[in-house]
């Protein structure tokens, strides 16, 4: 009977716990999207949206594959001209003539790009904080309910 009762208050624990922590991913989950279209009504509100123009790019063929190293130079509100970093400059497909970002207010060399990736997760960030919940839930079980139920 002690095996039961042990085995289902594993069960519930877990399931607790699994609850809670999906409810908190998604609570930073929102908070962070909250704050990523803050950011854009922001910049578009204090003239920090601007566009990216193409100056060229070259078409680069390595592997079987086919991708597109380009230049694009954007003008900040100040009226100095700057180069977008190389790595926001590789795509896989020909690049478009214009690109939206939005730029940072104390710093112009900073940027976010678009709706490509404003408010949302990386997937570093997803699979790091999913590693820390499961380590989290490993040391709970082994250090503080596995002795308590299996006493």
């Amino acid at each position: 009977m002690n095996e039961f009762v042990g085995l289902l208050l594993f069960f519930v624990i877990t399931i607790v716990y699994f609850g809670v922590a999906v409810s908190v991913q998604l609570k930073w989950s929102r908070r962070m999207k909250e704050s990523g279209e803050r950011f854009r009504e922001e910049a578009e509100r204090d003239g920090r949206k601007v566009t990216a123009y193409l100056d060229n790019y070259i078409d680069e063929y390595t592997d079987g594959e086919h991708s597109y190293a380009a230049d694009y130079y954007y003008t900040a509100p100040n009226g100095k001209r700057y180069k977008m970093r190389d790595v926001d400059c590789h795509f896989s497909v020909p690049p478009s003539e214009e690109r939206t970002i939005y730029l940072h207010p104390r710093n112009y060399r900073k940027y976010y790009r678009g709706n490509m990736d404003l408010g949302q997760h990386s997937c570093l960030f997803v699979i790091l904080t999913l590693i820390g919940w499961i380590g989290l839930y490993y040391i709970m079980m082994r250090f503080l309910f596995a002795p308590i139920l299996l006493h």
